[in-house]
């Protein structure tokens, strides 16, 4: 009986991540949709006769990359936070085992 309902788990788990994976994808698939339209028909540039070039429309590619570049810095502030750190820890380990041997050489 528990074998079963572990299976019956696995199998609504599976579905569940399985129903988010495709509405995240018809989500995205819809968001490049829509710049697409945007791009091929701009609309408000034609009737106000405007040129093209004014208006600038990021594509998914630039909003990607965007975030990746935030990710990137995010990143790069938690190695440089890390790294700070370490060293602190460094010093004050350094520092510790000096004082150390000093008093134990002043027992001596």
């Amino acid at each position: 009986m528990i074998y079963y309902q572990r299976n019956l788990f696995l199998l609504l788990t599976v579905c569940i991540v399985s129903l988010t994976l495709a509405i995240n994808v018809q989500n995205m698939n819809d968001l490049q949709r829509n710049h697409l339209i945007e791009r091929e028909f701009p609309g408000e540039n034609i009737l106000n006769a405007e040129s093209q070039l004014q208006r600038q429309v990021h594509t998914m590619d630039e909003e990607m990359l965007g975030r990746v570049e935030a990710q990137l810095m995010g990143a790069m502030e938690m190695l440089q936070n890390y790294r700070a750190i370490k060293i602190h820890f460094q010093i004050s380990r350094f520092l510790t085992s000096k004082i150390y041997r000093e008093k134990k050489e002043q027992q001596i």
